[in-house]
């Protein structure tokens, strides 16, 4: 039984007791597709939460509470702090469970900005995520080796659009869709997972760049470093050899081409016996 507690003037009645924060109890109005919020900008935003997305998520064993901390007051009552940041505390709450896998991120050209306020950068949710709530987490140990580096390659192009594409054009990119994905270099591999290099800067200029290189290339020198200078081969000293590719591929097609033609020319020309055989 609760506990009872004495009114002045009154009889003895039970002591409230405290709201269970289940998630059954946080779906009881997030669960509504409808719900929303005004956010401090203005703009409305969806609160609505997919429990079936939540299920199938790589967080499907963690309560709502173990993320969303501190909501101990309805968010209709009156807040007792102004507007908080919301992205750099998402990304201090995943460091505070994915300690290993946030070294470096601080300092990164993707997370530096979130935690100084001085730009828009990336969050943990924009790459792991395919929702903009975080709700939806991946998870990479269901990802088969083989296509783990094309997922990496496509989740980084729905930013850096331009550099993704000029990286199709690449002997990485070609391994990672038609070879050996598991062995190929992706973005992650050059620029790191968390701690990331801008291209151009610390262990990717020019100077450093061998030692890159030679985490899957053994043996290569500056010298083989100097023939990648960006994403696409023909930006490089490579590209002569780019060059030479292209132009044994059109050659190919030309004389599949004249092939087709003459086939199709000597089959329609060819005299026909009466009942369809040729003489």
């Amino acid at each position: 039984m609760a506990p009872e507690v004495a009114r002045p003037g009154g009889d003895a009645q039970p002591a409230p007791r405290p709201v269970e924060r289940t998630d059954s109890f946080c779906l009881t109005c997030h669960g509504d597709p409808g719900m929303t919020a005004r956010a401090v900008s203005g703009r409305v935003v969806s609160m609505y939460v997919d429990s079936r997305v939540l299920r199938d998520s790589a967080h499907s064993r963690l309560d709502c509470a173990t993320c969303h901390t501190g909501l101990d007051r309805h968010p209709d009552e009156p807040a007792s702090t102004g507007a908080v940041d919301r992205a750099a505390a998402a990304v201090v709450m995943c460091e505070s469970c994915h300690v290993a896998a946030s070294s470096g991120y601080g300092e990164s050209v993707h997370g530096a900005p979130v935690l100084t306020g001085t730009g828009a950068g990336a969050t943990c949710i924009d790459c792991h995520a395919t929702d903009a709530a975080g709700h939806a987490t991946a998870r990479l140990a269901g990802v088969p080796s083989g296509t783990l580096a094309e997922s990496v390659a496509g989740n980084c192009g729905s930013c850096h659009k331009g550099a993704f594409d000029t990286y199709r054009m690449t002997a990485h990119s070609q391994l990672v869709r038609f070879g050996d994905g598991a062995r190929a270099a992706t973005c992650s591999s050059c620029h790191g997972a968390h701690a990331i290099v801008a291209a151009g800067s610390g262990a990717l200029t020019p100077a450093n760049l061998a030692p890159v290189c030679q985490q899957c290339h053994d043996g290569a020198g500056a010298k083989f470093a100097e023939a990648w200078r960006g994403h696409e081969a023909s930006a490089s000293p490579a590209g002569l050899a780019e060059g030479l590719h292209k132009g044994v591929i059109a050659l190919m097609a030309l004389c599949l081409a004249f092939g087709l033609a003459h086939t199709t020319i000597d089959f329609v020309r060819r005299p026909r016996r009466p009942w369809g055989g040729s003489r």
